[in-house]
């Protein structure tokens, strides 16, 4: 089934193999790909330290010029409860009534907690990648662990961001952060 628009969710810190795998299965299934960055007004410390346009910049680096094209990438904020949170995303996400929207996601409640907040949606569940996690990417980069420790795990476009990344004075700000644990 190809549906008009489908949904991704992810905080993208950083954008990784499993991330990139979720974006190719939507655009395999979407005539357009909304890409919803979330935790977007987070002050950035350990768990979210890269601004929303950042991990869009990660995003598309790593997608083709054709990709980009079909793909849109809304920052979306935490919300003190999962319902504000899904209306705003009902917001952002504007769809014709005749439009079939899927959401491609994962969550430990699996498809209960999407029929309870994107009822009108189908859910489509993007299998986690037991060996991928942004927290361990996270973790090895602002602890100065050796490129290669990450490098098999991130995009080519998500590598180059992370390089340049290290000339800001933000990249040392958050080795300090890390360094206190």
């Amino acid at each position: 089934m190809v549906f008009s628009c489908v949904v991704c969710i992810g905080r993208f810190q950083p954008f990784h193999w499993g991330h990139w795998a979720m974006v190719q299965a939507a655009l395999n299934q979407g005539e357009r790909v909304i890409i919803l960055l979330g935790s977007h007004q987070s002050r950035q410390y350990r768990q979210n330290p890269w601004t929303a346009a950042e991990r869009e910049q990660m995003i598309r680096a790593s997608l083709s010029h054709g990709e980009n094209e079909c793909i849109d990438c809304l920052p979306i904020p935490d919300f003190p409860s999962f319902a504000d949170w899904s209306a705003h995303i009902h917001q952002q996400v504007t769809a014709k009534p005749t439009e079939q929207v899927a959401i491609l996601s994962y969550h430990p409640e699996g498809i209960a907690f999407f029929r309870e907040y994107f009822p009108h949606w189908t859910y489509i569940e993007q299998p986690r990648q037991p060996h991928l996690h942004a927290t361990d990417i996270r973790h090895a980069y602002f602890q100065g662990a050796p490129e290669p420790v990450y490098r098999a795990k991130i995009p080519a476009g998500t590598l180059a961001f992370l390089r340049e990344f290290k000339g800001r004075s933000r990249y040392w700000e958050l080795v300090q952060i890390y360094a206190l644990g």
